[in-house]
């Protein structure tokens, strides 16, 4: 698959960049499946390799190289049933985290942030529109601060 019709254009620029990327072989040879997602707040890609294994120093390094030879690739993850997600793996690992954020312009204007690897649906807009509702019924405003809240998000898989 070279493109996704449902995906935003940041998916499909690192999609068409990662087909034909040494880094992505290696990292993909021991990945049963793949999560491609995209930061709202930056709209650079995030991955998240399902691995066979735990991952491996060799592994880490070739997940920085990755991120340092597709720039709309901001981070990579690896993800396993036998061990816990581990990352964020960056060429620039100062400044990246495991947190994804979204801007709601409301009344009052929020911004929400969650983990990478969550749950998440395809459909941002009616995401958005879910969380205003929820906004609404709780009656919230700008006095109150919120420390945990589960946002639903993008989320495309590639299963080998």
């Amino acid at each position: 698959m070279t493109r996704c019709l449902l995906a935003p254009e940041p998916i499909n620029i690192c999609l068409a960049q990662l087909l034909d990327n040494n880094h992505f072989s290696r990292l993909a040879e021991f990945s049963e499946e793949l999560e491609i997602g995209i930061n709202p707040l930056d709209n650079k890609v995030t991955l998240i390799f399902n691995f066979t294994r735990q991952p491996r120093p060799a592994d880490r390094s070739c997940a920085r190289s990755l991120c340092a030879s597709i720039e709309i690739l901001e981070r990579v993850f690896f993800s396993g049933y036998r061990f816990a997600i581990e990352g964020p793996i960056s060429d620039n690992e100062d400044q990246a985290d495991n947190l994804i954020g979204l801007n709601l312009e409301d009344d009052p204007p929020m911004k929400l942030f969650w983990e990478v690897g969550g749950f998440s649906q395809v459909n941002l807009k009616q995401n958005v529109k879910l969380i205003n509702l929820v906004g609404q019924f709780s009656r919230v405003d700008s006095s109150y601060r919120v420390t945990s809240v589960r946002v639903i998000f993008y989320q495309y898989s590639i299963t080998a």
